[in-house]
């Protein structure tokens, strides 16, 4: 019996019944460092902290008290008692801490206990291993601020998460981080936190900073593994002008596992783009924002990604533009590349389809691409778009063809190869036409190997139609979904 287990049962009232009542229990026959060990885990989740499992029984409070690491997950909202966060602190002993801040509801004023939480934490700002703010709004963050901005020697993760934009907000350690391995900075504005050695830098919806400060960051931090940047200004340069980075070192990222690159300034994710090497097997997801008239050449100044993109055979190429919404061109292969441009709905766009088309293919060529996967929402495609569109990927060998629109269809096939004269004087069905389309090719030595389609409809594909089909085209795949 441990020495814990027999002091428990010598406290209690009725330490002779404990054992009988309890000894059957699966849990009572678990070593105290395995029940140390899944209250640990569970006291990441606030809902689970250790004063739930403490008020059990007086042997697991008697764990849970001589467990000083069950004490280091401390999660602060607008309504925690000042006092049970110095009994947390207390009970923690000299342990790393984990420091949670959560704004639950919308303040009207600082909370009145915020500073004093706040001056309490930080006198163990030397033991403060993570440190998160969540939701909160900026009179929290401005009242945080100067109580952690000395020295945090052992901090290696930090997150910073706005409710909204925040503006003027004082970072929070000011680079008093030797440590800090993982930079997470979300919906706020603040100086730029110089950091070395990080593994993870995510930062989202962030006035974008100098790419000097930037670049030396990243080059001072070769073992990333996870990079984020969207910014939602420009990057600031010497020049103050464009392509200024091109020329600088190229900084080294092997162990690179995913990349997220997104700014409204299309240039600057070149730029960035432009500096990195990384190895072929990297997630690269880029976000192209605001308005654009002419593609962007993405392979042109990475050789990565050009070695990422001569292994690519699939692709999935969505044009969505329904009215009232951004229009948003997406081109996605696999889980290894995702391309994303997206624009606010105008009459250029919707009098320039062929622009459309060209975009994705014509900034990122690939030239082994061997089956397209093609999806339009919202967008009537003529057969000039698709012939625009077929242009750009003459290595295709299948394609996959998901519209809402029978007549696109036809527009499609129109785009395949010249169709008879008389057909254009016959008044078949949708459908109809489709069959006599294919008949037609077959006929012209224009064979199709696959034809695979989704219909939108209430009533199933006519099987006199589909052993018309089959008789021209190898293999003929169709699913209809039921249209309501």
């Amino acid at each position: 019996m441990s020495t814990i287990r027999g002091a428990s049962i010598a406290a209690s009232s009725d330490w002779q019944a404990a054992p009988r009542a309890n000894s059957n229990a699966l849990v009572a026959r678990l070593p105290d460092e395995i029940l140390q060990d899944i209250f640990y885990i569970c006291s990441e989740w606030p809902a689970c902290f250790p004063l739930a499992y403490s008020h059990v029984c007086f042997y697991w409070r008697d764990l849970a008290l001589a467990s000083p690491k069950l004490w280091t997950f401390i999660h602060l909202t607008n309504r925690s008692d000042i006092t049970r966060l110095r009994e947390f602190l207390a009970r923690s002993g000299d342990t790393f801490l984990h420091v949670k801040f959560t704004q639950y509801g919308i303040p009207s004023t600082t909370p009145g206990d915020l500073h004093n939480k706040a001056q309490l934490l930080a006198d163990h700002s030397f033991r403060i291993r993570a440190f998160e703010t969540d939701a909160l709004y900026q009179p929290q963050m401005s009242s945080l601020s100067p109580y952690f901005s000395s020295l945090a020697p052992q901090l290696r993760y930090l997150r910073v998460h706005g409710i909204w934009q925040l503006y003027s907000t004082p970072i929070l350690f000011q680079n008093h981080v030797p440590s800090l391995r993982r930079l997470c900075l979300h919906n706020i504005t603040a100086q730029w936190l110089s950091c070395k050695n990080l593994t993870e830098l995510d930062i989202s919806s962030y006035r974008a900073p100098s790419a000097a400060a930037l670049l030396q960051t990243l080059r001072d931090s070769p073992s990333l593994v996870h990079l984020r940047l969207q910014f939602r200004s420009p990057l600031r340069t010497a020049g103050n002008g464009h392509g200024d980075l091109v020329q600088v070192e190229t900084i080294e990222l092997a162990g690179l596992r995913d990349l997220y690159l997104c700014s409204f300034e299309h240039h600057d994710v070149i730029d960035i783009l432009s500096c990195l090497s990384f190895p072929p097997t990297t997630k690269v997801s880029l976000r192209f924002e605001g308005v654009r008239r002419s593609p962007i050449h993405i392979l042109q100044h990475c050789p990565s990604l050009r070695a990422l993109v001569a292994k690519l055979k699939d692709a999935m190429l969505d044009l969505s533009s329904p009215p009232g919404w951004p229009c948003e061109i997406a081109l996605q292969c696999g889980e290894q590349l995702s391309v994303r441009w997206e624009w606010e709905w105008t009459d250029e766009i919707i009098n320039n389809r062929s622009f459309l088309c060209r975009m994705a293919f014509a900034a990122l060529p690939i030239q082994n691409l061997r089956h397209l996967h093609i999806r339009v929402m919202g967008l009537r495609m003529f057969e000039t778009e698709w012939l625009t569109l077929l242009s750009h990927v003459p290595t295709v060998r299948s394609i996959t063809l998901e519209v809402f629109y029978a007549s696109q269809v036809l527009s499609f096939l129109d785009s395949l190869a010249p169709q008879d004269p008389n057909l254009g004087d016959e008044r078949e069905e949708n459908l109809e036409r489709l069959v006599v389309c294919f008949e037609a090719r077959a006929a012209q030595s224009a064979r199709l190997h696959l034809l695979a389609f989704r219909m939108h409809s209430s009533k199933p594909f006519p099987p006199t139609l589909l052993s018309r089909l089959e008789d021209v085209v190898e293999e003929v795949q169709i699913w209809v979904e039921s249209s309501h």
